[in-house]
């Protein structure tokens, strides 16, 4: 009575799921400000005050101001006319400034925020008023998060969206007695982020509102990173266009990153943490990175260059997108493989072996389909070489014992004169 055994090699197998792409990764505000207290912003330009309740550039509840906005509680921050001299420093422009939040550790930034403006009339908004929102990272240049101009008339329309920043608002109308939320990516990272709200109105009726500034983010902190490589990384050519390389995960991993390149390992980069790679499977350049889900462990590179060496590194790592956590340090796993020469002959593209199986007698057995100087070796999946053996090309098929290995899963190598062969074994 004989056991079958499960195979999976990398000349065998016909068909292989990869699965690749990002884990949807929440993201958590880290900082607020719903204008409840007055602690968090300086005035840059201007100066906070007012001359009643229609020339004002102020914290407020709505109870002291002469405009009134739905979808709004508790405290804002509110301007109108923001030039009038009833109050000292009052200016147009008027800017509000929150400076040194801690984006340290964070990646993928959003703001969010809420704006508006009360329509009297048919408007009242001037080309030359404006409503901008500007952020900088560690000190950096300012950039425009986002923008509201009026039409480009030059008098008495409504502030909207400038969605291109070229002066002229294009987009969601704001001037419709509501606060409007909008949503904006914040690109970069860094340690410090500084942001800068700054108005431009100077007639009566000309106002605004804010209200509930927030900045969230993917906390790459709370990401841990694998604590192991995988183990048994093996390249090995199973034609002259193809290269399949095998591995065993390792454990609380999410996954791999694959990279090759035909130049050497010197110029295969490692990656970064909190910068995801893309998948690129045009390997005939020469080049190519894959993204593994764990319990893959396995991975055919193809459209490749015949009688070509190529090389291989992989990193484990966990979480994705813009918190993923590579593990870097220590010694990468790599292997390099040959692809065969472009030829012809039916030796080259012909199985080196076939039926294995273990027999009663607990001996691995296959039958060799090639004579030729061959070289069998056994692994553990931590890459521990248990068996070798050197065959002289007289044999027809090989009985290697495996009685005394309890692995669930051992690794068979199998290399001839011109070719090499990784078989995954299951017993």
């Amino acid at each position: 009575m004989t056991r079958k055994i499960k195979l999976i090699s990398a000349m065998l197998v016909a068909v292989v799921m990869l699965t690749t792409g990002s884990k949807t990764i929440a993201q958590s505000m880290f900082w607020n400000e719903d204008f409840s207290t007055g602690t968090q912003y300086s005035v840059t330009l201007g100066a906070e005050g007012n001359d009643g309740i229609s020339d004002y550039f102020q914290r407020t509840d709505g109870t002291n101001i002469d405009k009134s906005y739905a979808n709004i509680s508790g405290y804002f921050f509110a301007g109108q006319d923001i030039d009038d001299t009833g109050w000292s420093g009052s200016g147009s422009p008027s800017q509000l400034t929150w400076s040194g939040i801690d984006i340290s550790g964070k990646t993928n930034l959003q703001f969010s925020g809420m704006f508006g403006e009360v329509l009297d009339g048919t408007g009242d908004i001037d080309n030359n008023d404006y409503l901008y929102l500007e952020y900088r990272i560690d000190s950096g240049s300012w950039d425009t998060l986002i923008a509201f101009r009026n039409d480009g008339s030059q008098y008495n329309t409504n502030f909207m969206e400038d969605t291109d920043l070229d002066g002229i608002g294009d987009g969601m109308l704001i001037t419709n007695d509501t606060l409007n939320s909008f949503t904006k990516s914040v690109s970069g990272t860094g340690s410090l982020l500084d942001m800068r709200f700054t108005a431009a109105i100077n007639s009566g009726d000309e106002d605004f509102a804010i209200d509930e500034f927030e900045l969230s983010g993917v906390d790459t902190s709370s990401v841990n990173e694998p604590a192991a490589y995988p183990t048994t990384f093996i390249a090995a050519a199973s034609d002259s266009t193809i290269i399949d390389v095998v591995w065993s995960d390792a454990m609380n991993t999410d996954g791999y990153l694959i990279k090759m390149s035909k130049d050497g390992y010197n110029t295969i980069s490692a990656p970064t943490d909190g910068t995801e790679e893309a998948d690129d499977t045009n390997f005939s350049d020469g080049t190519g990175v894959v993204n593994a889900t764990q319990g893959t462990e396995f991975y055919s590179f193809d459209n490749l260059n015949p009688d070509t060496e190529y090389f291989f590194m992989i990193w484990p790592y966990n979480g994705a997108a813009g918190n993923i956590n590579y593990k870097t340090d220590g010694t990468v796993p790599q292997d390099t493989a040959i692809t065969h020469a472009n030829t012809s002959s039916i030796e080259d593209h012909k199985q080196l072996i076939s039926n294995p199986y273990v027999n009663n007698q607990q001996m691995l057995t296959f039958e060799l389909n090639i004579q030729e100087d061959m070289i069998i070796k056994l692994f553990r999946i931590n890459g521990q070489l248990i068996y070798t053996e050197e065959l002289n090309g007289q044999k027809t098929s090989v009985e290697i014992p495996v009685g005394d290995i309890n692995d669930r899963i051992i690794i068979l190598s199998v290399e001839g004169q011109n070719s090499r062969s990784i078989y995954k074994i299951a017993h």
